[in-house]
C-alpha cells in the first residue's frame, strides 16, 4: 500500500503554549492573532487527513534556546485541526518534533499516513 505524505512551511513564529492562554480558560491575544495569521498562511489546498497519521514538525527560530518545544506543539496541532487539514489530533500515532537556530522563524510540518496496523 503506498503511503500519502504532505510537507508544507509556514513562515511565522511559532507561539509557545505560555504565551496561548490567559490564566486557564482565554485564549491570549496572542494566541488569537497566531490563528489568524496561520488560517492565512496554511496551505489551502492541502489534503483531509482523516486516517491515523504521523506528523513532524521542524521549528526553525531565531531564539531556538529560548523556547521549550513541547511548548510549540500544542497550539500548532490545535490550529491544524481547526484549520480542517487533520480532522482530530487524537489521530496522531506518532511524533517527532525539533528545533533549530535560524535567521528567521519557521515551521515545516510533515504528516503521513500511519497505515492500518502499524
Amino acid at each position: 500500500m503506498l503511503k500519502r505524505v504532505q510537507t508544507f512551511r509556514v513562515d511565522i513564529k511559532p507561539l509557545s503554549v505560555n504565551d496561548a492562554w490567559q490564566g486557564r480558560r482565554f485564549k491570549s491575544k496572542d494566541y488569537k492573532q497566531y490563528e489568524k495569521d496561520m488560517q492565512i498562511l496554511l496551505p489551502r489546498d492541502s489534503k483531509i487527513w482523516d486516517e491515523p497519521i504521523r506528523v513532524s514538525y521542524h521549528f526553525k527560530l531565531r531564539n531556538a534556546g529560548r523556547t521549550d518545544i513541547d511548548n510549540l506543539i500544542k497550539p500548532l496541532q490545535d490550529i491544524l485541526v481547526r484549520s480542517g487539514i487533520i480532522t482530530n489530533d487524537n489521530l496522531i500515532v506518532e511524533m517527532n518534533a525539533r528545533k533549530t537556530r535560524d535567521t528567521f522563524d519557521s515551521v515545516e510540518v510533515s504528516i503521513e499516513s500511519a497505515g492500518v496496523g502499524e
